[in-house]
């Protein structure tokens, strides 16, 4: 497998940053347009993509410092803020229904709770790779892409199990982790293509959503290379530029905005539940980046500083004190 060694690449932070509004605005719209919709083929697949990248040099550790520093790491945040999340936002709506369940907690390692299941699926695939270092990388690469279109098979997008997610989610990570070095030196190469790339990609992605081929793995999986390219092409043609930098900054603080997108926003629609403007579209896409903005302020600036443990370990704590939602950090 390809080890990295390279310097930081920006647009990295720019696709993290792009990657983490689309989820934001998926968790405050839903389907109310349908564009965002056909966008599941690139939201997370891009995810996968961006911490694939970064991971190959952790494949070179020693499999004690491997659990302790990567998988100790995401599993701690996962439970952590799985807990925090249950607290501050499932428990207050029980206490209003006077109806208590716990079992979201009794059952997230096979079921986690929404959100948080991207940094449990995150380990799960780190050491999935791990696991298989020695096997060949095309044949882990061909398993993997035939896992994938076994699962795309059943031709459900929308609201598909944690097992589901894993297999359509580990050929992106695997890819990029294999082919990092190849990656970051030719996406500069093709950015002029982005945003014609992009373009293709949503038309298609419109259109294979609500057909047949929603069912057709190899459709899908090429459909998903499609739009990491062409975001990954645009990020390039960005990364010098005003709003690149902006958008960057958001991909430095994807952890904050991952863990707490989803609290503020429960809060936030409590609010316009009573002040009689829920539901709008145009208000809960502009509430998305206000919440953005929010959550990476209150991560990076106050809460991590603040309560490190928060974002880190108390093992690992002294030695990372810069968070990203990928290992290694990349802030």
């Amino acid at each position: 497998m390809t080890t990295l060694s390279a310097p930081r690449y920006p647009f990295v932070d720019l696709a993290k940053g792009i990657s983490i509004t689309l989820v934001v605005i998926w968790h405050a719209i839903g389907p109310s347009l349908f564009w965002n919709e056909a966008l599941i083929f690139i939201r997370m697949p891009l995810f996968f993509f961006v911490a694939g990248l970064f991971a190959a040099k952790s494949m070179t550790m020693e499999m004690p410092s491997f659990l302790k520093e990567k998988i100790s790491y995401l599993l701690y945040l996962f439970v952590l803020w799985s807990c925090i999340y249950f607290a501050s936002v499932t428990l207050i709506g029980q206490v209003l229904d006077k109806s208590f369940d716990f079992s979201p907690l009794l059952t997230m390692l096979w079921d986690p709770p929404l959100t948080m299941w991207f940094i449990y699926a995150l380990a799960i695939s780190y050491l999935i790779a791990k696991l298989l270092r020695f096997a060949p990388a095309l044949l882990v690469l061909a398993v993997s892409i035939g896992i994938y279109i076994w699962s795309v098979a059943t031709e459900e997008w929308s609201d598909h199990p944690f097992p589901d997610k894993l297999m359509r989610l580990f050929p992106f990570f695997f890819i990029a982790m294999t082919y990092s070095k190849q990656i970051l030196g030719f996406v500069p190469k093709i950015a002029k293509y982005g945003p014609l790339g992009f373009v293709a990609f949503m038309a298609i992605a419109i259109f294979v959503y609500d057909s047949i081929y929603a069912g057709w793995g190899v459709v899908t999986f090429l459909l998903s290379v499609l739009g990491i390219a062409s975001v990954l092409s645009i990020c390039a043609l960005l990364q010098d530029t005003k709003i690149g930098r902006v958008i960057a900054w958001v991909g430095q603080g994807s952890l904050f905005v991952y863990v707490m997108h989803r609290i503020v926003l429960a809060y936030s629609f409590f609010v316009l539940k009573a002040l009689g403007i829920e539901g709008h579209v145009v208000i809960n896409i502009a509430l998305s980046f206000i919440v953005i903005a929010i959550t990476v302020f209150l991560g990076k600036y106050i809460l991590q500083p603040r309560l490190p443990l928060l974002f880190n370990p108390p093992w690992l704590e002294k030695r990372n004190k810069v968070v990203s939602p990928e290992i290694p950090k990349l802030a």
